[in-house]
């Protein structure tokens, strides 16, 4: 943002040089001789160009630095907002009932150790693509490994049922990449609700969603261990 600002200075000090600078010339071309104009003249154009040039400068430093600050809230493997801009959104206020969703693939480290890891780059992509279709792509994080938030701005009955949702489909998108429905990959999710949704209610609903995420594990686990 800094940087931003000493652009717009620049450019607006580089405007009022060749402001002055034309003014200046066209005042002194009406009390000079003929070669004292042209000299005027040529000088004048000269910080036209000058200027116009550091313009175009200023305008591609500043389109370069709205590219990279856009960049740096952007997960590079599944292009989806990260932790930065999930810090950074939840800062902003909200009147609309809100719920946090926190999403983690289960059977994930066995993608990565038994297939490889570029099919797990593969598994975390098709997740983001899910969740992006069903939920809204300003609105869903990857926050580390295969963790995923969502900040649902609906009722609790739709966001829970939107979690019932990305269940169901999470895995069988997934399961259509080569190798991995042998493995059985899910999706545990953890809900939260809010009544007033500030900035420290939100990230205490992150966190009770990971508490009730990791609940939600245990219990497949568990589930799954009886099975066999």
């Amino acid at each position: 943002d800094e940087a931003l600002l000493g652009f717009e200075a620049r450019r607006r000090f580089t405007v009022g040089l060749v402001c002055v600078a034309g003014l200046i010339g066209l005042a002194n071309l009406a009390l000079t001789p003929v070669l004292d104009r042209l000299s005027l003249g040529l000088i004048a154009a000269f910080l036209l160009v000058v200027g116009v040039r550091d313009l175009q400068q200023a305008g591609r430093s500043r389109s370069q630095l709205l590219r990279l600050a856009s960049e740096a809230r952007v997960d590079p493997l599944t292009r989806i907002g990260n932790r930065r801009a999930l810090t950074e959104d939840i800062a902003e206020p909200a009147d609309e009932p809100t719920s946090v969703l926190v999403v983690d693939l289960d059977q994930f480290k066995a993608v990565n150790d038994l297939i490889g890891h570029s099919t797990g780059d593969a598994v975390l992509r098709r997740a983001a693509e899910v969740l992006t279709r069903l939920v809204g792509p300003r609105i869903v994080y990857r926050i580390g490994g295969d963790e995923f938030t969502a900040i649902v701005r609906s009722s609790p009955q739709q966001a829970e049922q939107l979690a019932q949702q990305l269940v169901i489909e999470i895995p069988a998108s997934v399961a259509e990449i080569p190798g991995v429905a042998i493995l059985h990959v899910g999706a545990s999710i953890g809900v939260s609700h809010l009544h007033e949704p500030t900035t420290d209610a939100i990230n205490a609903a992150i966190m009770q969603s990971g508490h009730a995420l990791r609940a939600a594990k245990d219990a497949a686990e568990a589930a799954e261990s009886a099975k066999s």
